[in-house]
């Protein structure tokens, strides 16, 4: 049975997988956005998020770092403990409100 802190981090990985593609998409779409190729990969990495032991999930972990993917999931040393990192895709935000923003009219 899946509890209330495991729903919290699949429902947080969702929003972070959703900003993380949404901001490749914005930044594929912009014309006028500078340097893509760091756009790019800023909306794939993750930078603020949770943690936590999927085999026991009693506790949340607040993280700070940088993680690409924005979901990871794995075991440590074949222990059969199952640790869940998601992270939030901070650049593909920034992406997003960026590509939003429009061209500003030339000088006179």
């Amino acid at each position: 049975m899946i509890n209330s802190l495991q729903f919290a981090i699949l429902a947080f990985g969702l929003v972070c997988i959703s900003v993380s593609l949404s901001g490749v998409w914005a930044v594929r779409h912009a014309q006028h956005l500078r340097f893509k190729p760091l756009w790019y990969l800023a909306s794939l990495f993750g930078f603020i998020g949770i943690g936590l032991n999927w085999t026991q999930p009693e506790d949340l972990v607040l993280l700070f770092g940088i993680n690409g993917p924005v979901v990871n999931v794995y075991s440590p040393n074949g222990s059969g403990v199952w640790l869940v990192k998601v992270l939030f895709p901070v650049g593909a935000a920034f992406a997003l409100w960026r590509a939003r923003q429009p061209l500003s009219p030339p000088d006179p």
